[in-house]
């Protein structure tokens, strides 16, 4: 966000401005004003000052921004022109006793902080609105105010702390003071610790064509551009800047590169043949080359010279695709199958050479090992599962490393698959073999109905690292992994009541269909494991736990869920707004919930995929919902039957004291203005943060 200094393009009264479309902002020494364009189109002034405040001691612009402008002004000979330089920040200092006041933007959205110094009194801010009606205060707690352009609304403010590992909401939120005056109480707390954040949806958007399209997986660089892909049935999808493909069969798979704001599609095609081709995994390397993978039954999808196998056999084979840095031609293609009519790849991984890594199902008694492979044969039931790498580093070329059936006398699946910096792969998936391969001391062997599997090969694919099995009485699954240096991480779905528990933040089923769980695995080097923590997720409701990653010490979860009493923690809203929606969850490495949400519209919503990028949390799966919250979106409007989704998330993680909050503003027929944020560190060195959803 650009903050324009005022060199005399406009009133003396106003130190910086922020220009938009439809709205202006004006930050002065009092406060802020909003001048914002009517639904009939005549202009509309919302004035919020400091009431009580003083004169700051210095208003200046911090963070220079590059480039500058050029502002003619006056006429003739006393026309001037003037160098009018912006700035990320701007800072009042001292508007009130011990209290700065800082502005700036985040993903394109206006923050403004109270910083208080130790000892400073939050009771002294009140935030006085001129040109507005009453104020109203919401049963939800929300703060409305009625202007000209509409109805400018505060969402109510949330505040919670870390406690002895074990998370504690404070009371808190708006008190309405006078007819146009509000300021903020907050309940007991302990001060010597901060307040944590809920997390803040940034940007939203929809993605598709007239006909049912959905994102199966998600991935970011190191810039923090976001790429999706899925399947799409609409032959008006968005394609722009790549080769571009033709739309060529029933379903194609589809693959798009976002901005990090999710604002501006960079570029998107279509992949695939004239048959059925969907995507499962998607993944960026360090040169920005997107890999891909899934299934396919068309004979004539795209594959390269270079193909590790270039003729499609029975049925449905899986595929794994690498595209060049600039979405504009594949650098390598291979199918990867058997005789059987079901052979596909469900997950996909990448190791820090490139390597592509997958696993899923397959029913081919010839399904390509390689030789010294753990398991080399199909050992029976409908399915096995398999794991698989390729090496697609050298352009135009996919070569088979290694391949291993993983399996047992019954049927298998795998559906995520994680590696670590070693090249150790890990696969989680379902079995019902009571055969299926487990190392000594598992937390679990022998499936006596379907349960989750977690397994580990080492580098070579040669031999078992770690196998366990994981369920209770009912049906479980796991649908994804994710490995760190010595830990595992899984999510899923469980039918069980006597799903295996440690240290839980929920501890039993809340009922319904099934829960999903999290789980956290310690292996050690002999392949025995420690269960550090094991937890249900869910409510009456169906819950079902499809993707999982790790931002630091955080395990973030996402998925699908039907339950009206969906645990909510801070949540960005009320509760389930449909039949199915999204979920967010987050977890401390102890297990400890951090924060849960449903988030979604009045229809099917649900996530398939999940990654994090410099804190920021991305999420892509697909809506039928037309009410589905977008924001800032390159797409607002459902283009069909069923669109995917991109969806953006600020975990708001507290910086050190003092850390930042914020309560959201909405104004009718106006783009949104922003986060209005307040951030106090009390006496004693404690903080306060008030934080939620800015639609």
């Amino acid at each position: 966000m650009r903050f324009e200094r005022n060199d005399g393009q406009c009133d003396p009264r106003v130190r910086f401005l922020k220009r938009g479309r439809d709205a202006t902002l004006f930050i002065t020494d009092r406060g802020l004003v909003l001048s914002a364009r009517t639904a009939e189109n005549s202009s509309s002034v919302l004035r919020m000052t400091l009431a009580g405040a003083r004169a700051p001691r210095a208003v200046e612009g911090l963070d220079p921004l590059p480039g500058d402008m050029r502002i003619f002004f006056g006429s003739g000979a006393a026309r001037v022109r003037a160098r009018v330089e912006s700035f990320a920040r701007v800072r009042a200092a001292g508007v009130y006793p011990g209290i700065d006041l800082e502005y700036r933007g985040t993903a394109g959205e206006l923050e403004y902080d109270f910083i208080l110094s130790p000892g400073a009194d939050p009771r002294r801010i009140t935030l006085a609105f001129d040109g507005a009606g009453p104020l109203r205060l919401e049963a939800d707690g929300s703060l409305v105010v009625h202007g000209a352009a509409g109805e400018l609304r505060h969402h109510a403010p949330m505040l919670y702390q870390e406690v002895g590992g074990e998370r504690r909401t404070v009371a808190g939120g708006f008190v309405v003071t006078g007819a146009h005056t509000a300021g903020f109480r907050v309940g007991a707390h302990d001060r010597s610790l901060p307040l944590v954040i809920d997390p803040v949806l940034t940007s939203s958007t929809y993605l598709g064509g007239n006909a049912l399209d959905a994102a199966t997986a998600i991935a970011t660089d190191g810039s923090g551009n976001v790429y999706v892909t899925g399947q799409t049935a609409s032959a008006n999808f968005p394609v722009r800047n790549a080769r571009p493909g033709p739309y060529a069969g029933a379903t194609d798979v589809f693959v798009a590169k976002l901005d990090a704001a999710l604002s501006n599609l960079l570029w998107a095609d279509y992949l695939g043949g004239s048959g059925l081709d969907v995507a499962s995994g998607i993944a960026v390397d360090a040169s920005g080359r997107v890999t891909i993978a899934g299934e396919t039954n068309s004979a004539d999808f795209p594959v390269t010279a270079g193909a590790y196998q270039s003729v499609k056999r029975l049925g449905s084979d899986a595929f794994v695709l690498r595209l060049n840095a600039s979405g504009s031609a594949i650098d390598a293609a291979t199918f990867l199958g058997g005789d059987g009519s079901l052979d596909r790849a469900d997950a996909l991984a990448l190791d820090g050479a490139g390597n592509a890594y997958i696993t899923g199902r397959i029913n081919s008694t010839n399904f390509p090992s390689t030789a010294g492979a753990f398991q080399t044969y199909y050992r029976g039931g409908d399915f096995d599962s398999y794991v698989a790498k390729l090496d697609l580093t050298q352009s135009g070329s996919a070569s088979l490393v290694y391949a291993s059936y993983l399996g047992g006398s019954e049927n298998d699946a795998g559906f995520g698959i994680a590696v670590d910096a070693t090249g150790r792969a890990s696969v989680t998936g379902g079995t019902r073999s009571p055969d299926f391969p487990s190392t000594l001391n598992a937390v679990q062997s022998g499936a006596s109905s379907t349960d989750a599997f977690v397994i580990t090969l080492n580098a070579a694919g040669s031999q078992l690292a770690y196998g366990t099995l994981l369920g209770g009485s009912g049906v479980d699954r796991g649908n994804a992994i994710a490995v760190d240096a010595a830990t595992i991480f899984v999510t899923g779905m469980t039918a069980s009541s006597d799903f295996p528990v440690q240290a839980a933040a929920q501890p039993g089923s809340a009922g319904g269909a099934n829960d999903a769980f999290v789980v956290r695995l310690d292996p050690s080097a002999s392949g025995t494991a420690s269960l550090v923590f094991s937890t249900y997720l869910g409510g009456g409701g169906d819950d079902r736990g499809n993707a999982l990653a790790l931002d630091g010490g955080v395990i973030a979860v996402t998925g699908q869920t039907t339950s009206p009493d969906f645990p909510k923690l801070l949540p960005n809203q009320a509760g389930n707004a449909g039949k199915n929606d999204v979920f967010l969850a987050r977890y401390a490495a102890s297990g400890t919930t951090l924060d849960s949400t449903p988030l979604g519209g009045s229809g099917e919503d649900r996530a398939t995929s999940i990654s994090v990028a410099a804190g920021i949390i991305y999420l892509a799966g697909a809506s039928d919902s037309i009410d589905f919250p977008v924001l800032r979106a390159f797409q607002s409007t459902a283009g069909g039957a069923g669109d995917a989704f991109v969806m953006r998330l600020d975990p708001g993680a507290a910086p050190p004291p003092p850390p930042l909050g914020g309560i959201p503003i909405k104004i009718p027929g106006v783009p949104p203005v922003g986060l209005l944020l307040l951030a106090a560190a009390l006496a004693g060195c404690g903080s306060i943060v008030l934080r939620s959803l800015c639609v």
